[in-house]
């Protein structure tokens, strides 16, 4: 015959149990401190490198600065928000790797009519292009609009300016979004 005598006064395997699982907890606490540490590392990382592009770029725009002084030349606001324009329409246009002047170009051929001809092919941040020209006749810049509306790449053909001029002829601005 056996007997079995239990002189704790706590249950040791419910003790034993709860050490592990605080022990466990513990660990996951450590973990989840190191993995915030290396997020920290990285993103001051990426601050300090974005911190030395600044100024990089700062130097770079002092510099642009200097020698613009030095030929004389002056940066406006005014001057600076034109250039800025300018730079992203020529940034849209490398992105936009098909894009094909001569494309553009033979379909504004195609779409201008007799006594109408073109001085200006312009790309605009907003607008898209703005088109200048002659017309020889009102008649005649009327017929190159609905001709660039039904001609497809082109859309939102929108007369901006249109002026007489001594000679007789018209003379005329439109933004087209193509």
């Amino acid at each position: 015959m056996m007997f079995t005598v239990n002189l704790a006064s706590e249950p040791v395997a419910l003790l034993k149990r709860i050490r592990l699982g605080l022990i466990g907890l513990a660990i996951l606490l450590l973990l989840g401190m190191v993995a915030m540490t290396a997020i920290g590392l990285a993103e001051r990382r990426a601050l300090e490198m974005e911190t030395s592009r600044v100024a990089q770029l700062s130097a770079q725009r002092s510099e642009v600065e200097a020698k613009l002084r030095k030929e004389g030349l002056v940066l406006t606001d005014a001057s600076r928000t034109a250039i800025s324009a300018q730079v992203t329409v020529a940034n849209q246009m490398i992105a936009q790797r098909l894009f094909s002047w001569s494309t553009l170009l033979l379909q504004l051929e195609r779409a201008t009519p007799g006594g109408v001809s073109l001085t200006s092919v312009q790309p605009q941040p907003a607008a898209g292009l703005t088109l200048k020209g002659e017309a020889l006749a009102l008649e005649r810049l009327t017929a190159f609009v609905g001709k660039l509306q039904e001609t497809r790449p082109f859309h939102d053909v929108f007369l901006t300016d249109q002026r007489g001029q001594q000679d007789g002829t018209v003379g005329f601005t439109l933004n087209v979004r193509y």
